[in-house]
């Protein structure tokens, strides 16, 4: 005769088979999760790094070229895709003429492939006399700027009472400075003559 008790321990029992299975797909759930999450962590380091490279990888330094002639500058900036503009000419007792004086922006500033680097050159020591404008027309004052290797510079026209047109009155530099640091030239011209004008009599109602 069967023994009662070893029957009943015999029998499976079901709560604990799917106690089991529901461990077992609880345990998948969680690895999957794992999985996922780390496949999203490497994707983000990815982003992350191509968006780095995007941003700092379009960046360089900028060199040294004062001192350089602008055609060595030139080849130096572009082998960095920088491009050198050259934006003034000024008298220096320091730099050599023909060579660059100032660059902006400095050395080793980090800026973006494609910038423009600002310099001027430097003429030398000045040479040039500045001649006295004063007193002359503004056509004979350009003439005589250019001809002393000079620019000219602002030429403002303004209207002075008692004052002859067509004259200069003032000028930058003064005449004979020898302390200038721009070949330019600014003048001040009085106003030219206005053309001789008439009033147009009025004619209605007169007799012919």
């Amino acid at each position: 005769m069967d023994d009662p008790a070893k029957t009943e321990i015999s029998e499976p029992s079901e709560p604990v088979v799917e106690s089991e299975h529901f461990g077992i797909k609880l345990e998948r759930i969680f690895k999957y999760f794992l999985l996922a999450l780390m496949l999203l962590m490497v994707a983000t380091l990815s982003g992350l790094t191509a968006m780095r490279f995007a941003i700092h990888g379009g960046e360089v330094k900028v060199p040294k070229i004062i001192g350089m002639t602008p055609e060595a500058a030139a080849g130096i900036l572009t082998d960095r895709g920088l491009i050198m503009d050259v934006q003034d000419r000024f008298y220096s007792p320091e730099i050599a003429e023909g060579k660059i004086m100032s660059q902006a922006p400095s050395p080793n500033a980090v800026v973006r492939r494609a910038y423009r680097v600002r310099v001027a050159v430097s003429l030398g020591p000045q040479r040039a006399l500045i001649p006295d404008l004063i007193g002359k027309s503004g056509r004979t004052a350009e003439i005589s700027v250019q001809r002393r290797g000079l620019e000219v510079g602002t030429v403002a026209v303004l209207h002075l009472p008692d004052t002859p047109p067509d004259q200069v009155v003032a000028q930058s530099p003064a005449p004979n400075a020898n302390t200038m640091t721009s070949p330019k030239v600014s003048l001040l011209v009085s106003a030219p003559a206005d053309e001789q004008s008439y009033v147009m009599p009025n004619f209605v109602g007169a007799s012919k």
